[in-house]
Formats: structure tokens, sequence, C-alpha cells
């Protein structure tokens, strides 16, 4: 089974029920006719399109989808909703992620991910959830994702990350909740992250963490 995407007309989109030999699915780029998908886009499982026949969520979860994310997915530029967790996906993200604009939620965790996270995901200016955990993502968070202001939930935990947790995360002032467990993070946890006033939930633990936390945050040293 493999993720492939390639570019007919004026773009491309993602189609999920192609079977293989083996009755596998198979995840092929479909053409657009002048921006909009084929109208029978519409029925296909996990596959929603809006009245004007543009692509506005992918939801494969559990698939068993395998290969890499191809950097066409930039193409989809009206998606809102993107989940493609529990696969077995590989490679990097590309960076073509950034073009999606309007994408409010992103769902890739439990995948074989790897490389760093591309720093055009901070472009992804509506985002509200975020979950890349559980891949294999290394290299360091870079202070850019303080710009995805609506975030109200992060998930960076089970992977490979280095370096501080960026300052800039403090600009995250509705995120409820922020994990980032079992990776290799350094260094001070940033006062103003932990005193967020809509913070419910902080999950940092098995990195290797320094320096005093501030009496007065509003997170416990428990929840930590």
């Amino acid at each position: 089974m493999f993720m492939s995407g390639q570019e007919v007309g004026c773009a491309a989109e993602l189609h999920p029920t192609t079977k293989g030999d083996d009755g596998s699915i198979i995840v092929q780029g479909i053409p657009y006719h002048y921006g909009r998908a084929d109208p029978t886009v519409i029925s296909w499982i996990g596959i929603t399109c809006n009245n004007d026949r543009r692509l506005t969520a992918v939801n494969l979860p559990h698939m068993g989808l395998t290969g890499t994310i191809p950097k066409e997915v930039g193409n989809l530029t009206s998606l809102v909703f993107l989940n493609i967790s529990n696969n077995s996906l590989q490679g990097h993200l590309p960076a073509e992620v950034g073009l999606l604009h309007q994408l409010q939620y992103m769902n890739l965790q439990f995948n074989e991910l790897s490389g760093e996270i591309p720093s055009s995901l901070s472009r992804c200016w509506e985002l509200r959830q975020l979950s890349l955990n559980g891949n294999k993502f290394n290299g360091s968070i870079l202070g850019t994702i303080g710009n995805l202001s609506k975030l109200e939930e992060l998930y960076l935990g089970e992977n490979d990350l280095q370096g501080r947790i960026p300052h800039e995360m403090s600009n995250l002032i509705g995120l409820t909740i922020l994990s980032i467990p079992y990776n290799k993070l350094e260094g001070p946890i940033p006062v103003g992250i932990l005193n967020i006033s809509s913070l419910q939930m902080v999950t940092l633990r098995n990195n290797s963490l320094s320096g005093a936390l501030p009496t007065d945050m509003r997170i416990t040293k428990d929840s930590l």
C-alpha cells in the first residue's frame, strides 16, 4: 500500500478507495477540474467536500496506510480537518502543509514520520489541535510555533525532539493542553507557558528539563 500524489490540471486530491491486488487500499492522486473535485469524490469513505466540491476533510485513521505524505497535500487549500493517525506512514512531513491556511485539526499521531517538524507549519494559522505524537520527529521545537495563536491542544510526545522548549510558546494564550513527554528536551521550562490562563493540562515527563519551577505558577508540580 502506498500514498502518492500527482498534479493534474489545477491540483490533485486524495482517493482512498482504489484496491490493490491484495485487497489493500491505495491512496492515489485524483485530478480537479478547474479547481474542483470530481462529483464522485463526495461519496468516498473518509472524504468530505463542501458544496463547491472542494475537499474539506480527510479522515482515514487506522487504515493501514504506508508510504509517504505527498507534497501535493499543499493543494488541498480548503482542508479544515486532517486525520491520518494510527497508520504506518514514513518520511518527512512536507513543507507544503504550510499552504493549508484553513486547517483547524491535524492528527498524524502514531505513524513513523521522521525528520524535523517543518517551520512552514506555523503558517497554518487556524489550527486548534496539532497531534504529532508517537512518531520519529527530531530536531528542535521552533519558536515559530508561537505564531499558532488559535492553538488549543498540542501533542508532541514520544518523538526524538531535542533542545529547549521555546519561550514563544507563551504566545499560545488559548492553549488548554500541552503534551511533550518522552523526548530529549533540556533546559528550563519557560515561565510564561506555565502561567497561560487557559492551560488545564501539561505533560513534560521523561525529558531532561532542569531549573527551578516558579512558586506562583497556575499548574501544580504534580501535573508535570
